[in-house]
């Protein structure tokens, strides 16, 4: 019926009272005055733009669309849409390698550094690390501003138990969308007693001839 008709518009700041049985009187004024380059079409609800976006204008536009049914009196809902407008040219920070691989002792010191992973900014503005693993039992953790990958300092490590390790540190700009750059990291732990003995240095030793043998 009628009442399956649905029409949906724009909430602006020329029609800014919007009523249900649950608000009989809401303001909103969303986009505080700026003009929104979007239209919504009022059969499907699509959201298209209605004119070029210019990234330097707006970063991000918020604004509502009201859905409105046929029946009498008509009933109606809204959403407020936000739309982020992304800069095609800036540049996401990066890695300097395209992985990373490190090997360390079972016995290594809890707390201790092990390596930096380091990346170079973009053009957003500062850059923040953070490692992503579906392990929450993960020994290690990375400093947010310098990269400094550390072993945690309640860590246990077993190379028996478990001898490898693979996650994903990622580093984001400080900028709003944020954009980000990943890069696989590898921890490989070697045994104690797999490590062969090694000297500590040449051994320069004479004897005289003729000593009896002992």
């Amino acid at each position: 019926g009628s009442n399956g008709q649905i029409t949906y518009s724009l909430l602006t700041n020329n029609n800014n009272n919007y009523n249900n049985s649950n608000n009989n009187n809401t303001n909103n004024t969303p986009t505080g005055g700026i003009k929104i380059p979007f239209q919504v079409d009022p059969i499907s609800g699509v959201v298209n733009t209605s004119s070029v976006l210019d990234v330097d204008a707006n970063v991000t536009y918020s604004f509502a669309i009201v859905a409105t049914d046929g029946g009498a009196p008509p009933l109606s809902a809204i959403a407020t849409v936000t739309i982020a407008v992304l800069d095609v040219l800036r540049r996401p920070p990066a890695f300097l390698l395209g992985a990373y691989q490190f090997s360390i002792l079972e016995t290594y010191p809890p707390g201790e550094l092990i390596d930096v992973v380091t990346a170079v900014p973009g053009d957003g503005a500062g850059i923040v690390y953070g490692i992503r693993s579906p392990d929450p039992t993960l020994p290690f953790s990375i400093g947010r501003t310098n990269g400094v990958l550390s072993l945690n300092g309640d860590a246990h490590l077993d190379a028996l138990v478990r001898s490898i390790y693979n996650f994903t540190v990622v580093v984001s700009d400080a900028e709003v969308p944020s954009l980000s750059a990943t890069v696989p990291i590898t921890v490989t732990l070697i045994t104690v007693n797999s490590v062969p003995p090694t000297f500590l240095g040449p051994c320069d030793a004479r004897v005289l001839e003729g000593l009896p043998a002992r």
